[in-house]
């Protein structure tokens, strides 16, 4: 899965859509046409048009960013609604029920409380949990040399599964240990790749008796600089010419479509959940400096 959980799509549209909303609420609840509310909301000044069509699309794109910096934002723009909105309803409330205050407060209350639920709050907490952000990984099957030596002692055949700009999986008979650095040499495409990784996983069970399936994050130091950018002419490449990815998208009506189908049938979907296949634990890339100044120690 390549896109962002249904619940957050569909709240942060609900959050852009909410200025037309809102408009079409308070004429009904004041008994008004749209253009009088609308003529209202004209005459406020910029704190009124900030109020009534900006805080709502800033807090949808926040609620669609998913990032770090999404949460204070979130909680600053609900607390500022709903004070606003209190005191929008004390300005009407001689003439109008409190019912659609209480209806929007309660709301207000049950968003707050969705995005304090854990699965939910690490999603914008931590980025390795967001699985909508790991690089496209294109199917392909070429083969190349690879050595633990960057002189290229001792090479051993292997062949590349997938490839992303960041890794690759790879199937060879030789074995490594987590951690362990390797050099791999192909050619694709008459052009001749030359690129030291880092083992940061091994797959069981996925390869035949003979092959070991690994995980492996390039390292690009920063002399690496032509290499690092012609893997990344590589997948545009593998992009422009269709390859087939790892993880195909399918179009959001089908998506739509099946979650709430599943949400419906089984009552989950409404909250996100975490496979451990999800989840990229790719250590940060050590320049060769560092390595050579840990192993002087």
């Amino acid at each position: 899965m390549k896109t962002r959980p249904w619940p957050i799509i569909l709240l942060a549209l609900a959050q852009m859509a909410a200025p037309a909303f809102n408009l079409w609420i308070s004429s009904v609840a004041l008994n008004l046409p749209v253009s009088t509310i609308w003529e209202d909301v004209m005459a406020s000044g910029p704190l009124g048009w900030i109020d009534a069509f900006l805080l709502s699309p800033i807090l949808g794109y926040a609620i669609f960013s998913c990032k770090r910096w999404s949460y204070p934002v979130f909680i600053g723009v609900t607390v500022w609604v709903s004070v606003s909105n209190y005191l929008s309803w004390k300005e009407v409330s001689s003439v109008t029920s409190p019912t659609f205050f209480i209806v929007a407060t309660v709301l207000n209350a049950v968003l707050v409380g969705y995005f304090l639920i854990p699965q939910v709050r690490i999603t914008y907490m931590n980025p390795r949990i967001r699985w909508w952000e790991a690089q496209t990984r294109y199917l392909v099957d070429f083969s190349g040399q690879l050595s633990k030596s960057k002189i290229f002692e001792n090479t051993q055949n292997f062949s590349i599964a997938n490839i992303s700009e960041g890794g690759a999986m790879i199937y060879t008979s030789e074995t490594f240990e987590s951690n362990d650095e390797i050099f791999l040499s192909f050619n694709y495409m008459n052009k001749a790749y030359f690129i030291r990784a880092l083992v940061v996983y091994r797959l069981n069970g996925q390869a035949s008796k003979r092959l070991h399936s690994y995980g492996v994050h390039f390292q690009f130091d920063e002399g690496e600089y032509f290499m690092a950018r012609q893997v990344r002419n590589l997948i545009k490449a593998f992009r422009i010419l269709g390859v087939e990815s790892r993880t195909p998208i399918e179009p959001w009506p089908k998506r739509l479509h099946q979650w709430v189908t599943t949400l419906l049938s089984t009552g989950r979907g409404l909250i996100p959940e975490f496979a451990s296949q999800n989840v990229i634990e790719f250590p940060k890339a050590k320049s060769k400096r560092n390595q050579d100044t840990s192993k002087a120690a």
